[in-house]
């Protein structure tokens, strides 16, 4: 059942529910003060009959027909014989039960039956009774027409509720329903989908603003992916061209010489895209599962590591480093280390062995943070605006004239993301990169 449905019924079946309560509680009220007020005058005419020194039957019969309200009075003898003393509303065609007259000698009692009566009885000996009572058949059609009323004025109340709410949801549930057919064609795959302000309620808005964001991220990941598909397609291409090449050129009869040099070309390529299938794995499983080897892991031990690395492989390299001792964090081992490698391996590809490197690593407020800097070219304005974004490769000759697959910065990207982590690059004071982790 549509949302429009469900508030105009439950609005209807609120209001209803409310009036019939309202009109039950007032009819009832009304009924009581009727029978309150007939008990009252009922009650003066049988007082009358308690006066000293006076005929109780007369008396009684005096004041029934002096009172306004329609009184009759009867007499009852032991035997069950019935006189009318006083005819005027009740003709006591309905007898009450001795039950019913002892009752009535202390509070007022309505009979029911072929007449409806209210009476009041006054001992006037050991077995007899004088009654004086009046019909209610007025307070009874009142109430019937009182009933009718507020049942026919409820229905209208809750008609008139259901109209006002819907009324007040329209524009939501028009706007909604639009909602709903552009997110129906975002999942059909459409790309041409814009979503225009939406006025309404808060939530509606809001609902607007978040599916914009969603759209315009589909668009930004699938572009992403487009060109992450294309570099990757090229690069595999590019081997396989070599590769292609060369195996033609063993099916000739050649010298033994270039025999050889083609094998260890055609070994080159074949690692060359075992390096780049390698990465691609690891991407797709980076992606699409959390980590599965978590554990304690020293943290402070992986960057001593690649720093001593560093020092011993490029001695003329100017390095300084400050390393907070038994920085231990959650994490998969294996995949630190390649972060760590990574980082170190873009230094010793992209900048001169001359060039400054500055690693600190420390932990805070529960905390890590690892930040490290380069004084090599750096990347382009346009990256550090970016910033690192998955899938994408800052400077697409790299992988070629370093011999790297060009995802390296991806790897690094989802690894820090797979802990829970940021990753920042911007420019460095040593005139390149400074790669900024918080994990």
């Amino acid at each position: 059942m549509k949302l429009a449905n469900r508030l105009s019924i439950a609005a209807t079946a609120v209001i209803l529910c409310t009036s019939l309560g309202i009109s039950f509680t007032a009819l009832n009220a009304a009924e009581d003060s009727e029978i309150s007020r007939l008990d009252a005058q009922i009650s003066s005419v049988t007082a009358a009959g308690l006066l000293p020194k006076v005929d109780k039957l007369q008396a009684v019969s005096v004041a029934a027909e002096q009172s306004l309200a329609g009184i009759s009075v009867a007499f009852f003898t032991f035997n069950g014989d019935v006189t009318l003393v006083n005819d005027s509303t009740v003709r006591f065609t309905q007898l009450p039960t001795e039950a019913q007259l002892k009752r009535s000698l202390s509070e007022p009692v309505e009979v029911t039956g072929s007449e409806t009566y209210l009476m009041r009885s006054l001992a006037y000996s050991d077995s007899e009774y004088i009654v004086a009572a009046t019909t209610l058949a007025s307070v009874i059609e009142n109430k019937s027409q009182n009933t009718r009323r507020f049942l026919a004025l409820s229905l209208f109340a809750s008609s008139l509720g259901a109209l006002v709410v819907w009324w007040l949801i329209r524009r939501d549930v028009r706007a909604m329903n639009r909602l709903i057919k552009q997110a129906n064609l975002i999942a059909e795959g459409s790309k041409e989908v814009s979503l225009s302000k939406s006025k309404g309620s808060a939530e509606v808005v809001e609902l607007t603003q978040a599916l914009t964001r969603m759209i315009e991220s589909l668009a930004d990941s699938h572009k992403r992916m487009e060109s992450f598909l294309g570099d990757s397609s090229h690069e595999l291409r590019t081997p396989l061209t070599v590769i292609r090449g060369y195996v033609e050129l063993l099916q000739k009869d050649v010298a033994q010489e270039q025999r050889d040099k083609a094998f260890a070309r055609l070994n080159s390529e074949i690692a060359r895209m075992e390096s780049l299938i390698a990465d691609l794995l690891l991407l797709s499983e980076l992606g699409a599962q959390s980590l599965h080897q978590e554990s304690e892991v020293d943290f402070s031990h992986i960057v001593d590591a690649a720093l001593h690395d560093m020092r011993e492989l490029q001695p003329q390299r100017p390095v300084e480093s400050s390393v907070q001792e038994k920085v231990v964090m959650s994490g998969d081992e294996h995949l630190l280390n390649q972060l760590v490698a990574n980082i170190f391996a873009n230094i010793n590809r992209h900048t001169q062995s001359s060039n400054p490197v500055k690693v600190s690593l420390a932990k805070k407020d529960q905390r890590i943070e690892l930040v490290v800097e380069d004084g090599g070219p750096g990347l382009s304005i346009e990256a550090y605006e970016l910033g690192p974004r998955y899938f994408q490769r800052f400077d697409a000759s790299r992988s070629r004239a370093s011999g790297g697959s060009g995802l390296g910065m991806s790897i690094m990207v989802a690894i820090v993301e797979s802990h829970g982590g940021t990753i920042r690059f911007d420019k460095s004071e040593l005139g390149g990169l400074r790669i900024r982790i918080t994990m």
